[in-house]
């Protein structure tokens, strides 16, 4: 199945008995990113940790050192997001955003069960055309054939059992305390994680949130929000506003255009160099553009990008396109489906997506996907109290960024309310996970080294967050 058929569309319990502890293997290892040599292992654990004698899935981890060996005992685990991203593959990555931390603390990239060498749920790519529009009949024929090929173990793929599996990391390691740190879903995953073993955490770090009580999925009013903001932005920048006069109008009028006719023509792909088939509908182009909206970096191109693509010059977007179905490759589709067609999708009624779809960005597009894909995933349990607020008074830090695109501040709002010992910084010009493209990493280095001072963390330098530097030509970097 071709993830990035599928990913540029989505934009992406009780207490647990663990059963028999068991021993990693571990290894000395080189990881993409990094020059050291760091520890990579692997950890038996149940698959179904109701029958622990059904069988086991390797979980992959690694482990970065701390530089000083005098340094405290308790590690950051790392919980990437998606669902479905695995943390050690973005190794170099990680280090350099925690390069601070690391300088005290071990760091431990875990991949979550179904993504990257934990049993990931993959499928076979058929062979498509990259940029071609893929039909409805088509896509779900696509996930009958990517379910033929992980057979029925998925319903053991959930948020209930990769919390499991940290636990039973955690004490395979000897760790008697950690941090976490979890971006977008790895939030979710870490807020699950502090209620049921809350004894274990030392302190949390939650960037982008995206609480229990919110389910993943109608991101229509969120995504208008942003990128109404990032429009605001344009039209006071007295540059970007000459360069892109009416950009509000631009775009309602080529939305307007693709939904009622669609472009079906012949780019130049962006690697290759050969023609190949681009179907341009409305869903693909604010698809796109809300992948853009991900990060201040690809922010800046944003006005530009509209303004070609409806002069139909389709370079830039392809271009665009080319680097998000990059990125998407990054992502187990089959988990990110098996998590939010369980634990999300069935939560939100039909008014709620109404709701979400009333906006002047992209109306019920990024509805379709989930619509269209939950109807024949397979469904496994998921507790009733699953959705309600995370109460804890774990020391914890939540981190949002003012524009983000699908997990905006007030997500952030709404998950401090449990947590008594919880503060809550909303990062100026910041898009989603903010501690990868701000001095919100130096805050939570500070934050680590002395949770008690959460309240008295000097966070002035938020202050000096950047305005959007745009794009103003295809030959000027603004």
């Amino acid at each position: 199945m071709p993830a990035h058929h599928l990913i540029l569309s989505l934009t992406v319990l009780c207490l647990f008995p663990l059963g028999a502890e068991a021993s990693t293997v571990e290894q000395a290892c080189h990881l993409n990113g990094l020059r050291s040599e760091v520890r990579c292992g692997k950890l038996p654990v149940p698959l179904n940790y109701e029958n622990p004698a059904a069988g086991t899935l390797s979980l992959n981890y690694a482990v970065i050192p701390a530089l000083r060996s005098d340094g405290p005992a308790d590690p950051l685990f790392f919980l990437a997001g998606g669902p479905g991203q695995a943390a050690v593959d973005v190794a170099g990555m990680i280090t350099g955003a925690f390069s601070e931390v690391r300088q005290q603390r071990d760091l431990v990239l875990i991949d979550q069960r179904g993504t990257g060498q934990s049993a990931a749920l993959r499928c076979g790519t058929p062979d498509l055309p990259p940029f071609a529009s893929v039909s409805d009949d088509n896509t779900r024929q696509l996930i009958g054939e990517c379910l033929d090929e992980l057979g029925a173990d998925v319903i053991h793929f959930s948020t209930a059992n990769s919390v499991r599996d940290l636990e039973s990391l955690r004490i395979a390691l000897g760790y008697e305390q950690i941090n976490l740190y979890g971006g977008s879903y790895g939030s979710r995953l870490g807020l699950v994680y502090m209620k049921h073993y809350p004894q274990f955490i030392r302190a949390a770090v939650l960037d982008s949130l995206g609480p229990t009580q919110i389910p993943i999925g109608p991101f229509g009013q969120s995504s208008a929000r942003s990128f109404d903001l990032l429009l605001a932005e344009c039209e006071a920048n007295q540059r970007c506003r000459d360069a892109f006069p009416q950009l509000r109008n631009t775009f309602s009028n080529l939305a307007d255009r693709l939904m009622e006719s669609p472009v079906s023509t012949e780019v130049t792909h962006p690697t290759l160099g050969t023609a190949t088939p681009f179907d341009l509908t409305f869903d693909v182009l604010v698809g796109n553009l809300r992948m853009l909206l991900y990060s201040p970096h690809t922010r800046q191109i944003l006005p530009l990008v509209i303004q070609q693509t409806a002069m139909g010059n389709y370079a830039p977007l392809v271009g665009v396109i080319a680097q998000t179905i990059e990125l998407s490759e990054q992502i187990a589709v089959g988990l990110n489906l098996n998590i939010i067609c369980n634990e999300d999708f069935p939560r939100i009624s039909a008014a709620d997506w109404a709701q979400d779809a009333d906006n002047l960005f992209g109306g019920a597009a990024s509805h379709r996907p989930w619509q269209l894909l939950c109807k024949d995933w397979p469904r496994y349990a998921v507790p009733d109290e699953f959705g309600e607020p995370v109460v804890s008074n774990i020391p914890s830090l939540l981190l949002s960024g003012e524009m983000d695109p699908v997990t905006p501040p007030s997500n952030g709002e709404k998950a401090l309310a449990g947590l008594s010992r919880g503060r809550h910084l909303e990062v100026p010009n910041g898009a989603h996970t903010v501690t990868f493209h701000s001095c919100a990493r130096d805050i939570v280095s500070d934050f680590l080294n002395a949770p008690e001072k959460l309240y008295t963390l000097d966070i002035s330098c938020l202050e000096d967050t950047p305005p959007t530097r745009f794009m103003l030509t295809l030959n000027d970097g603004g």
